[in-house]
């Protein structure tokens, strides 16, 4: 029995020990996930075999028409029965004039193009709203770790100060003001972890991982990237707002080839079962053009070219006012941060280390302890908040550009 219950017990500490263990994952592994599960992927190969099909459909011909008719029958004295009745069949072909046919197959394809494009849009959106997610994440949990530095700093400074007040240094008032201090700090540490948990299932979310989050570890942030190269003729949504303007010029090419009219050739076979005597029948239509030559339809399709014009500088327009903003604040950031590092944090950190020093030996009021950790704790926060937005900015403006060669798998 007791053999039993020691290897229970090893596989016990060896089933928590694995379950405690959590594996390193980083944004492209967490990418991969994201394109194996994600519905937005299923659904853009649909999107490409509708458009295909449409294609397809815009490219053939018009079916011949095949006819059968009897005339003559069924009346009275000589016409009565079937025995006088004229019988015809006749075959015709409706043929396309203007090119109407290779502008329809011009229009799908074009269609199919923007589609293709749309679609690459939407999955590098993705793929920035996931890198987005997985920046969030990971400064959640250097907020997290802070929060527990600051917490451990707290604890340090209240046991100095209980020190001090058992040997009558200080009033038991600084006392109360430590604990005070602990409990705020105890709220803002749950406050990270809470967070940090947030932000992890947001990530995880996006390949259904919920059962995964407390099995995996996200690695460190990557580099910045070099927003010096990004530029708008490599821009996805430059090649989008292009296209956009093709489409409405095949369109216009489409209705101006239906001022063409078609035409119709046919012929037939007639046969006479009085006399048992056949002939054959030629026949040519084409519409008279007296009212309508598709003016309006041009006319309107020639506004909305125009109208396409228009938008697509417009939409140009405030992409680059809001890259604008967003590199200006990515250039604050950067200034920020330049001077946090160099300046405000090690002087924060060399005050609140000499103001400690000199309370331990009883030189120090508590006052300035306390002023000195509220500079310091506010210098990590703003270091870390601002390394976050300067990080943030950059992937926004990357979403802006779309410049970024994204791993698309299953998309052509």
């Amino acid at each position: 029995m007791r053999i039993i219950l020691n290897i229970f017990a090893i596989l016990l500490v060896v089933n928590i020990s694995s379950a405690t263990e959590q594996k390193k994952i980083g944004i492209q592994e967490i990418w991969g996930h994201v394109l194996e599960w994600h519905p937005l992927v299923q659904s853009h190969q649909y999107k490409l075999i509708s458009k295909s099909g449409e294609m397809e459909q815009a490219s053939k011909k018009l079916n011949p028409e095949l006819e059968f008719e009897l005339e003559e029958f069924g009346g009275n004295k000589a016409r009565k029965g079937v025995s006088d009745a004229l019988f015809q069949m006749s075959y015709s072909q409706t043929f396309e004039r203007g090119n109407k046919r290779d502008n329809r197959v011009s229009v799908s394809q074009v269609e199919k193009e923007l589609e293709s494009l749309e679609n690459q849009k939407q999955l590098h959106e993705l793929y920035f709203e996931m890198k987005e997610k997985y920046l969030e994440t990971v400064f959640s949990r250097s907020k997290l770790e802070l929060e527990q530095s600051l917490y451990k700093m707290t604890l340090e400074f209240e046991n100095i100060l209980k020190k001090l007040v058992k040997y009558g240094k200080i009033s038991p008032l600084g006392l109360e003001r430590a604990k005070i201090l602990r409990s705020t700090s105890e709220i803002d540490l749950e406050d990270s972890k809470n967070e940090y948990q947030t932000a992890k299932m947001e990530l995880f979310s996006l390949f259904n991982g919920f059962t995964k989050i407390d099995q995996y570890e996200l690695k460190s942030l990557e580099k910045l990237p070099n927003l010096e190269k990004l530029t708008w003729d490599k821009s996805l949504v430059k090649k989008i707002i292009n296209k956009k303007n093709d489409l409405q010029l095949e369109i216009l090419k489409l209705e101006k080839s239906h001022a063409k009219l078609d035409h119709t050739f046919g012929g037939a076979i007639q046969n006479f079962n009085g006399n048992d005597e056949t002939s054959f029948v030629l026949s040519y239509s084409i519409p008279l053009g007296f009212n309508d030559r598709n003016e309006g339809g041009i006319r309107a399709q020639n506004a909305r070219v125009r109208v396409q014009e228009q938008q697509s500088k417009h939409e140009m327009l405030d992409l680059k006012k809001e890259t604008k903003k967003l590199i200006n604040l990515v250039s604050l950031s950067q200034k920020t941060l330049s001077k946090l590092d160099k300046i405000i944090l090690p002087s924060s950190e060399r005050l609140y280390t000499q103001v400690i020093k000199a309370q331990s030996a009883g030189k120090s009021d508590y006052l300035e302890v306390l002023e000195a950790r509220k500079n310091l704790v506010e210098s990590r926060r703003l270091h870390l908040n601002t390394k976050r937005e300067l990080y943030i900015f950059s992937n926004q403006i990357e979403k802006l550009y779309l410049n970024r060669d994204v791993e698309l798998q299953c998309i052509n």
